[in-house]
């Protein structure tokens, strides 16, 4: 999950600032702190909507920089999914 989470940051040309997975039996939180254009932020969150099963958005904080937009993203992946039962069910 991480990895394809750093994979859709790469293939948008996102800038991932920070990256902090903290991971427990059933979950991982994720905290990312990442910089990029409007459209390009645009294709990433769309494409995190292909993981909404498993996922919730916790913070979504955007700030205009000189440039860019600065985001501070927080996000819990759920190994069960979210509307209950295991995903092999």
């Amino acid at each position: 999950m991480l990895i394809e989470l750093k994979q859709i940051a790469d293939d948008n040309n996102i800038n991932l600032k920070t990256f902090r997975p903290n991971a427990s039996q059933n979950i991982i939180n994720i905290s990312i702190v990442l910089e990029a254009n409007y459209y390009d932020l645009n294709r990433f969150i769309a494409e995190l909507k292909r993981f909404e099963y498993w996922m919730d958005y916790n913070t979504l904080t955007i700030r205009p920089t000189d440039q860019n937009l600065q985001v501070n993203l927080s996000l819990t992946f759920h190994k069960e999914g979210l509307i209950g039962g295991d995903v092999n069910e």
